[in-house]
């Protein structure tokens, strides 16, 4: 399995235009044991993705484009999901304990707010199609 460090992703990576708008620690919900993977989630202007501190097989691809979402929900907590057509991912927020506001954190309510926020001028995949980096976008 090969290791990541954990600031990899700098704003050198992110698209045309694109800008980086928040990240931080979380987990990532998978089919199998262990069930929550470590790493890094990122929402930039365009994108929503986790990036695992160490690969696993049973990872799949875990980059949203913000324009393909249907949904983004809490389940709980500091625990959110995002759903586009064809995946779904589900994400538990590690960061720093936040107050709570109800039952969803302030954390994961920010984290939510940002991506509603966002989606309305999310640009579509085939906006980058002639970058080279695009292929690094999910």
């Amino acid at each position: 399995m090969a290791s990541r460090s954990h600031g990899w992703f700098d704003d050198a990576k992110l698209l045309p235009t694109e800008r980086m708008v928040r990240s931080g620690p979380a987990r990532l919900r998978i089919p199998g044991p262990p069930y929550w993977w470590e790493g890094t989630l990122t929402l930039t202007s365009d994108r929503i993705f986790f990036l695992p501190y160490v690969e696993h097989p049973g990872l799949d691809v875990t980059a949203f484009w913000l324009h393909d979402l249907l949904t983004s929900t809490s389940d709980a907590r500091n625990r959110f999901a995002v759903a586009s057509p064809d995946r779904k991912a589900a994400f538990h927020l590690t960061g720093p304990p936040s107050a709570r506001a109800g039952w969803i954190s302030s954390q994961a309510r920010a984290w939510l707010q940002a991506i509603d926020e966002l989606r309305h001028d999310a640009r579509p995949p085939a906006a980058f199609e002639d970058h080279p980096r695009r292929r690094a976008a999910g």
